[in-house]
């Protein structure tokens, strides 16, 4: 038994590209697992870590075919008793992806059944340009996007 938290996203960027840069903003070391080049696996903060593209295809609010790419942690039962910084840790991945890379929109969800976030770009109050979810109508900030995540999610 397992649970996942996954971010799908697009990108106009290849595959090979993203995990460099991937890669690079987060500190990580993305290689293709078992061989599948379009299977890049980590470890990440102590978890497993994965990225690549995805065939998964549309569940009621769940858009998965409108993305491209996903990427995401996954906890099995031997590491159960991290998977309370998973959420933290996704979130800092979608804000890296965000500011670093450019990803300004996509979906945050939980074991492939429940959306977490739904993500885009939106002009701030400040006039300025932030993430903002529409699942919680909130900008994502630190902390509090997480305590809207811990208190919608849980």
């Amino acid at each position: 038994m397992s649970v996942t938290f996954d971010y799908y996203f697009n990108s106009d960027k290849g595959l090979e590209q993203l995990r460099s840069e991937i890669n690079s903003w987060l500190g990580c070391n993305l290689v293709p697992y078992a061989t599948d080049p379009e299977d890049l696996f980590a470890r990440f903060l102590g978890m497993e870590f994965s990225f690549g593209t995805h065939s998964l295809d549309n569940d009621r609010d769940l858009d998965f075919k409108s993305f491209r790419y996903e990427i995401g942690i996954r906890i099995p039962v031997p590491d159960w008793e991290v998977r309370d910084l998973a959420i933290s840790a996704m979130v800092l991945v979608i804000l890296i992806l965000y500011r670093r890379l450019n990803i300004s929109a996509g979906i945050f969800v939980f074991d492939v059944q429940k959306l977490l976030g739904r993500y885009e770009e939106r002009k701030t109050p400040e006039g300025n340009f932030g993430l903002f979810d529409l699942v919680t109508q909130n900008f994502v900030t630190i902390p509090g996007h997480l305590n809207d995540l811990y208190n919608y999610g849980h």
